[in-house]
C-alpha cells in the first residue's frame, strides 16, 4: 500500500505512519521526510486493517482490506 500525497498537501515536517489491525493491535510504525510512503502487506492476514498518518499538526484516519 502506498500512501501518496498531492502536490498541494506537501508536508514538510517529519510524518508519522501507523498500521493497526481491527483489535487495535498496532502492526507497523514507520517515519519519513518523504511525500510517499510505502510498505509491503504480504505478512498480513485477510482482514480488515486502519492506517493513521500524522504529520505535524494534521491526522488522517483511513482503512484498507488486505484478501489474499
Amino acid at each position: 500500500m502506498s500512501v501518496p500525497w498531492e502536490k498541494t498537501s506537501e508536508i514538510m515536517s517529519n510524518t508519522h505512519v501507523s498500521i493497526f489491525d481491527c483489535l487495535g493491535n498496532e502492526l507497523l510504525t514507520q517515519s519519513t521526510f518523504d511525500k510517499r510512503i510505502e510498505f509491503d502487506c504480504s505478512s498480513l492476514t485477510n482482514g480488515i486493517y486502519f492506517c493513521v498518518v500524522r504529520a505535524g499538526s494534521r491526522a488522517f484516519t483511513g482503512k484498507f482490506v488486505v484478501i489474499k
